[in-house]
């Protein structure tokens, strides 16, 4: 009996394997750096929380606008689709329901991927940016 030598096994192995479309790369990364935001993002909610016992009355504004932050966040999340093949644990964060699928609909198309993914990245981004100047407003007590 003759044995295939361990070197066509490769070969057979490496050109059998899909090459990694670069868009659905590129969608990943994009993916990765959009999730970094979006910890920051859950990071500065939980400190703004930690602020609110300290606001006076006259500051109820500030409340209302964290309010309005964290839906905002929580509407931006529930949007979320991964990248297939790249999946990954969402983390527990207040506010969050863990019952939705973010699981992308199967006939998009890398192009779609992609333009998804920036668009989540742009959205974060901008809740990001309003995050940041709420918590300075907080760390400031609204003056």
């Amino acid at each position: 009996m003759r044995k295939t030598p361990l070197i066509f096994i490769w070969i057979l192995i490496a050109c059998s394997a899909p090459a990694e479309n670069p868009l659905i790369l590129e969608s990943a990364e994009i993916h990765q750096s959009t999730m970094k935001i979006s910890e920051g993002v859950v990071g500065k909610i939980k400190k703004m929380n930690t602020l609110l016992d300290d606001l006076e009355e006259d500051q109820s504004y500030l409340k209302d606008s964290l309010s309005v932050l964290k839906q905002d966040f929580i509407d931006w999340e529930s949007n979320l689709i991964e990248v297939p093949g790249y999946e990954q644990d969402l983390h527990d964060h207040e506010g969050h329901d863990h019952d939705h699928d973010h699981s992308p609909p199967p006939d998009l198309t890398p192009e779609m991927m992609l333009r998804i993914q920036k668009d989540l990245n742009a959205q974060i981004e901008q809740i990001d940016r309003r995050s940041q100047s709420l918590l300075e407003e907080f760390e400031g007590k609204g003056n």
